[in-house]
């Protein structure tokens, strides 16, 4: 997926911890975004990571609340569920890690290294 950059702003510190947080092979979603960080723009967070060149998926959730009311929300993540074989022994593991980072000159660098 690649993202038309209109005004591209590099991330933010925050974007960054949100980021390596997303690759720790969690999800986030606004909810999780305003109690683990404190933020209410994980939009625009989402969307200037993208036009840093980091590839971010998305999955639409719905859920029916006791009211029969039908809501919905999204979740961002950097890698899949890895689904395990029944019986195995099941580990945290990743394939890959990215790692976004900024130097004193406030440039924005992206470095990724596989992990096996």
């Amino acid at each position: 997926m690649e993202t038309k950059v209109r005004n591209p702003k590099p991330p933010t510190t925050k974007d960054l911890k949100i980021l390596e947080w997303m690759n720790e092979g969690n999800r986030i979603d606004s909810a999780k975004a305003l109690g683990l960080f404190k933020t209410t723009g994980l939009r625009d967070t989402i969307y200037r990571l993208r036009c840093a060149g980091n590839e971010i998926k998305h999955e639409d959730k719905s859920y029916v609340t006791k009211e029969g009311e039908r809501k919905s929300y999204r979740e961002w993540f950097t890698m899949d569920y890895k689904i395990e074989k029944a019986g195995e022994k099941v580990e945290k593991s990743q394939k890959c890690h990215v790692t976004a980072s900024r130097d004193a000159s406030n440039s924005f660098s992206v470095s990724q290294a596989a992990l096996f």
